[in-house]
């Protein structure tokens, strides 16, 4: 999942001192999604755009591989844990276990389902609290909507009639513009995703597949400056024409943080997080003058046509 990898690679080197412990952290996570395809502020998206969920990630190396309960369980007044949630999933490349997201169609039926308090995530025979909301500061509900992260201020393209924001691929340089989130306390994480394309730094070497991106986190003393724009090259990445991407941006409240995880040391952390993701589709296209040369070779076959069909009369 992105928020996985996302806080992995951030968190990563916060962690970096006490490496040689099995769990770098958990999170315990509340989620909306929303959707942007237009100039205006993003919508809540389509169907089940509330999730509750979280995970266990280790130190890397496999670390967590071989743990057979990874579970969740919450006396949390109104919780929707009726016993242990477990997670199935193992991810080797993260060091990660994570639970099948649930999903729900309304803020206040994930709310009923799992209310803020305390969660307790218990590996194996080893159980650590983590807090969600609780009222140790903003919650989602506290800045919903005005946190929806979104692009703003497009250095060049616009959006389309369906919903998806031309990128041409003549550009040499590109500029994704954010809004300013709203709160983004001690705690707050901004991430920016563009998926399906070269990183800035392999674009000689061709990575397919690649993902270009920006993070920044305010939490304890790694108070990074905010990201506020991500910019990429059209002209070298491996964009394919009339093919689309998706452009991922993540606010997290990265709230009621603790350390000392499963008595793995100060560097480990526990996360009640409240987040936002906004999707983007971009489209490649072509450049002006390709599509003058398009329109023009169907101009002229519209003449031909004409005029065969006059000397046929």
């Amino acid at each position: 999942m992105k928020t996985t990898r996302a806080l992995l690679v951030l968190f990563s080197a916060m962690a970096a001192t006490i490496a040689s412990a099995q769990v770098q952290f958990v999170f315990v996570e509340k989620q909306v999604q929303y959707t942007q395809n237009s100039a205006s502020a993003p919508s809540v998206a389509s169907g089940s755009p509330y999730v509750f969920k979280f995970a266990i990630n280790g130190a890397g190396a496999n670390s967590l591989a071989g743990y057979t309960t990874v579970q969740i369980f919450t006396t949390a007044f109104g919780s929707g844990v009726s016993g242990p949630l477990n997670a199935t999933t193992y991810n080797p490349t993260e060091d990660n276990w994570e639970m099948t997201p649930l999903t729900y169609g309304s803020l206040g039926a994930l709310d009923t389902a799992f209310a803020n308090g305390l969660y307790a995530v218990k590996l194996n025979t080893t159980t650590q609290d983590v807090t969600l909301g609780g009222g140790l500061g903003p919650s989602y509900t506290d800045v919903f909507p005005a946190a929806a992260p979104m692009v703003t201020g497009l250095s060049a393209g616009n959006f389309d009639g369906l919903g998806q924001l031309k990128i041409n691929l003549a550009l040499n340089s590109y500029t994704f513009n954010l809004n300013g989130l709203a709160g983004y306390p001690s705690g707050g994480h901004v991430g920016i995703f563009l998926n399906g394309v070269n990183e800035p730094s392999f674009v000689s070497g061709n990575n397919p597949g690649g993902e270009v991106r920006a993070e920044s986190i305010k939490l304890g003393t790694n108070n990074d400056p905010e990201v506020t724009f991500l910019t990429f090259n059209p002209s070298a990445s491996n964009m394919v024409l009339g093919q689309t991407y998706t452009l991922e941006i993540e606010y997290n409240l990265a709230l009621n943080t603790a350390s000392n995880l499963f008595g793995g040391g100060a560097g480990e952390l526990d996360l009640g997080l409240f987040t936002y993701r906004t999707q983007l589709t971009l489209i490649a296209v072509p450049e002006p003058s390709t599509y003058a040369a398009i329109f023009g070779g169907v101009a002229l076959a519209g003449v031909m046509l004409h005029r065969r069909r006059r000397a046929s009369a």
